[in-house]
């Protein structure tokens, strides 16, 4: 019901605060509702711009994490209502879902994650690198060949360890984080790690967070939560009826000899399926934007490139470190890359939202050639990216090369800009 341009910084402060809130130790299930809802709103408006997986992984996570806080007090640890060892199996569940998924969908996926060479390709050809990114490339091929192995452990044989005895799904869930780790100093991957890592914490019990605390009542836990009410016991009962019941498609998904990637199914994104990286780039493939203001194209025309926030065009350029946060242009830019010529509607109407100077699509960029002027015309090229040499770095990070022409010159008089413009 509100303006995109209000509800979307509204959301973010709101989240924010929310979030702080939820941090220093007061949760209820209001203030998780908002967020849940927010998020929820956010995952089915965004369309394309929305549609990755951490979205709805933490849509998902958020509606399981409303089960256990209290209804309204607050303050934690004044709650009649203890955590709900079902509300921590479904999040466990989600976990499960979670790696396993990304496992899989790699195995059925490419033949790269088969012959071991994923990785030679990966940290060069992921989409939005950052300055370790160059590093992990330059690994000899051994090491990118026993990173692959260690991502199948990982993702295919770990996650059974979560549904173990506490000493095993410890493990499990340490393992987990620590490949979580590995993976934020890999690349910028928004926070798809930071999240898993927290979703990690129900694989832990009370008596392995009274061994490294110093309060000594976090050991009485189980020993000053009350007994809980009907109300409760029926809330968690339904609830764990409905997880089950949503769980039937997940499950079957991930059996599956054509498993789907990062899928809902219902608008409210309750119990969805996840996957990772099914298949590698081999070849970094980027799309480079450029205007000019001459008012006729001639073989002197001069044309001078957009650069954004993250996603290489200048090759003198340092990849930039934005983990955990996300640029929507920046990655999505990235799957448009991948095709040989312009397919897409959203990226043409990109294009003449600038030629008509429009600023709050400029602002997405770090830097527009004309400031303030508008350009006459834009045109997209298609360029190789690859990661420089050792002898060139770091005055040089990336090499490129022209393929070809990925969307010809236009104006806001060519006849097929008209359509798509704001402005008579």
């Amino acid at each position: 019901l509100l303006n995109v341009d209000v509800a979307i910084p509204l959301f973010g402060i709101t989240g924010m605060i929310l979030g702080l809130v939820l941090m220093v130790g007061y949760a209820n299930v209001p203030m998780l509702l908002v967020l849940w809802l927010m998020q929820l709103s956010l995952c089915n408006s965004g369309q394309l711009f929305y549609s990755y997986g951490w979205q709805i992984q933490l849509a998902e996570f958020t509606f399981l994490t409303l089960f256990l806080v209290p209804p309204l007090d607050p303050r934690l640890k004044r709650s009649v209502y203890p955590a709900s060892i079902l509300v921590i199996w479904a999040q466990r569940w989600m976990l499960f879902r979670l790696m396993l998924g990304a496992g899989l969908i790699k195995l059925r996926g490419d033949s790269c994650w088969w012959d071991l060479s994923c990785m030679i390709y990966h940290y060069e050809t992921q989409p939005i690198p950052h300055p370790l990114s160059y590093f992990y490339h330059k690994m000899p091929e051994l090491l990118h060949q026993g990173a692959v192995l260690v991502n199948h452990f990982v993702e295919v044989i770990v996650p059974f360890g979560l549904f173990g005895p506490a000493l095993v799904r410890r493990w499990a869930a340490i393992i987990t984080i620590l490949f979580q780790i590995v993976l934020i100093f890999s690349g910028n991957l928004a926070w798809l790690n930071w999240l898993t890592i927290l979703m990690c914490i129900p694989c832990f019990d009370d008596e392995f967070f009274a061994r490294w605390s110093k309060f000594e009542k976090l050991k009485k836990v189980k020993e000053l939560a009350r007994r809980p009410l009907y109300i409760h016991r029926a809330v968690m009962t339904a609830f764990a009826l409905l997880v089950l019941f949503l769980s039937y498609q997940p499950a079957r998904n991930l059996i599956s000899a054509r498993q789907a990637m990062n899928t809902s199914y219902d608008q409210w994104h309750l119990i969805n399926s996840y996957g990772a990286f099914g298949s590698i780039g081999k070849v970094r493939t980027n799309i480079v934007i450029k205007a000019t203001r001459d008012p006729v194209i001639t073989p002197q025309t001069e044309w001078h490139e957009y650069e954004f926030k993250c996603a290489p065009i200048n090759i003198t350029q340092m990849p930039c470190l934005i983990t955990p946060y996300h640029l929507h242009l920046d990655w999505q830019i990235w799957f448009s890359g991948m095709r040989p010529a312009l397919q897409e509607d959203w990226l043409f109407r990109m294009v003449v939202r600038l030629l008509e100077n429009n600023s709050g699509i400029k602002d997405l960029f770090a830097r527009t050639p004309f400031d303030e002027e508008a350009p006459k015309f834009i045109k997209m090229d298609l360029y190789r990216y690859r990661f420089s040499d050792f002898s060139e770095w770091p005055d040089k990070w990336w090499e490129r090369e022209l393929i070809q022409e990925y969307m010809p010159p236009v104006s806001l008089e060519t006849p097929l800009t008209r359509q798509f413009r704001l402005s008579p």
